[in-house]
């Protein structure tokens, strides 16, 4: 056998052995990361439905608000969160209560307290994940941190 030829099958059983590894490689690695998924839920069971939000008002019109909010992600870390903007709609039957820290009571107010800046936590009779609007069942004004 000539010399060149055995340069040629050489290189040509490396490159088959590259390439077996490499997609053994991405295999194995989409197995781990469905491995570590799993792990996660186990022992931090997510919620089947989301149904309430906090965030800062930072827009106000007659029938919503705009808040901001940090989507929680339990894949990521608090700081990787993404931040969303989601309008919340304001109906007649809207329940909008402030918390009084003091009394450790609510008392039910007017939208009109809802200024922009305030922290709120809204929640709704859906689910609001991955969703740009969502209707408020009821509001809560939070005393600023």
């Amino acid at each position: 056998m000539k010399k060149t030829t055995l340069i040629i099958i050489i290189i040509t059983i490396a490159i088959i052995f590259f390439l077996a590894g490499l997609i053994a490689g991405k295999a194995l690695s989409k197995n781990k990361i469905a491995y570590y998924e799993e792990i996660i839920n186990t022992y931090n069971p997510q919620a089947e439905e989301i149904t309430s939000l906090t965030g800062e008002v930072i827009q106000k019109t007659n029938e919503s608000l705009t808040i901001k909010t940090k989507i929680q992600d339990p894949y990521k870390l608090p700081q990787d969160w993404e931040e969303e903007r989601i309008i919340i709609k304001i109906t007649d039957e809207t329940k909008i209560l402030k918390l009084d820290p003091d009394r450790i009571e609510e008392k039910q107010v007017a939208f009109s307290e809802i200024e922009e800046g305030a922290r709120i936590s809204i929640n709704s009779k859906e689910d609001v994940r991955n969703k740009a609007q969502v209707q408020a069942e009821s509001i809560y004004i939070l005393e600023n941190e």
